[in-house]
């Protein structure tokens, strides 16, 4: 147990050491505008309103790194997923999937991706404010001419691409690695993320007698109905199983896990619960994954004792919010500490890990 603990605190150093790096990098080739792009809703006010250029370059070279440092243990899960099962399955490659949200950034992705981390080998950004193909700054390498068809609400909603263009950004061909891919698509729509399982399910597909690749969902923050279309595309169908048709699902950072056969992960920090009003006002019930319901009384209650305040109200709700996640993932087990058993102090990361066959819901 100690020898563990000892391991996973190197293993979390050496990780915030490795993305302070790759911030610092990050600061001397991008933009600001990139910068903010890559930060999302963590672009503190002081970050963008400053007048004076070094101290809004300052603070959010900060903002950067906070979030770096916070996203670091979600790094260290998938990148001992990928390289436990690069060993165990002949090299078998990784995809990490970030669903972006619509007003979150794409951190996660992008440290990922710029870290070179073992076993990973390419990090598709989800988001919906990417330009269409052809666009003026997209990186498809299709004609500039092809903006003029994008509608001008789109064109304000876009985000900055220079930061993940391999043929204008010296980043990545300092790293030696390729830039994260771009995929236009909401976290938040079903049918957008039924062509992206699509899709990742296409590409395992492997060579004869080859080990297909195995598939990382990671979300940082997107909160509401974009965690619970985490899970959906967490506990999608990705094709055959690899090794063990008798594996069951386990927590991807279990170290001493028997499930040899997972080929699918979950990495992701659970964001804001559904607004209050408005679901008690619809008196909605959400389903967390295949099996897990609650309605929005379990996260938002009339008066409990302890509750009463908006500070508290909102404080329990965020983190019953998480523990609902968590419970929806099959992943890290709760401990019931209150009535109802779902509203300790969880940690804010979730983790699993199963086989791509499973189908289930």
């Amino acid at each position: 147990g100690g020898e563990d603990m000892e391991e996973d605190e190197d293993g979390l150093f050496s990780t915030v050491s490795r993305a302070l790096e790759c911030v610092e990098g990050w600061c001397a080739h991008w933009s600001p505008e990139c910068l903010r792009a890559v930060l999302g809703d963590d672009a503190s006010p002081s970050a963008s309103g400053e007048d004076d250029d070094d101290v809004r370059g300052s603070a959010l070279a900060d903002a950067l790194l906070v979030a770096a440092r916070r996203a670091a243990p979600a790094i260290l899960a998938v990148e001992r997923f990928a390289r436990e099962r690069r060993a165990r399955c002949g090299g078998a490659s990784t995809t990490v999937v970030e669903l972006c949200g619509a007003s979150r950034g794409h951190l996660l992705g992008a440290l990922i991706a710029s870290m070179r981390l073992e076993g990973v080998a390419r990090v598709v950004l989800v988001d919906p404010r990417w330009p269409r193909a052809g666009a003026g700054d997209d990186a498809s390498g299709d004609a500039a001419g092809g903006a003029a068809s994008v509608p001008k609400k789109t064109d304000d909603a876009r985000l900055p691409t220079a930061h993940m263009d391999a043929r204008t950004d010296g980043w990545w061909t300092h790293r030696l690695v390729d830039p994260p891919h771009r995929w236009k698509a909401s976290a938040k729509n079903a049918s957008h993320l039924r062509s992206l399982a699509a899709a990742l399910r296409r590409a395992r597909v492997a060579e004869p007698g080859a080990f297909p690749g195995a598939v990382a969902i990671v979300a940082n923050g997107v909160g509401g109905t974009g965690d619970l279309r985490a899970l959906q595309l967490y506990h999608a169908p990705y094709g055959n199983r690899t090794l063990d048709p008798l594996t069951t699902d386990v927590n991807l950072a279990d170290a001493d896990s028997k499930n040899d056969d997972a080929d699918v992960a979950l990495a992701m920090f659970p964001g804001d619960p559904p607004a209050r009003h408005e679901a008690r006002r619809r008196n909605l019930t959400y389903r967390a994954g295949p099996s897990h319901e609650f309605s929005v009384k379990r996260l938002w209650p009339g008066r409990y004792v302890g509750v009463t305040t908006r500070g508290r109200r909102e404080e329990f709700a965020r983190r019953a919010w998480a523990a609902h996640v968590s419970v929806g993932s099959g992943g890290v087990g709760l401990v019931a500490r209150t009535a109802d058993g779902f509203h300790e102090l969880d940690s804010p990361l979730v983790t699993a890990s199963r086989a791509s066959a499973r189908e289930v819901g």
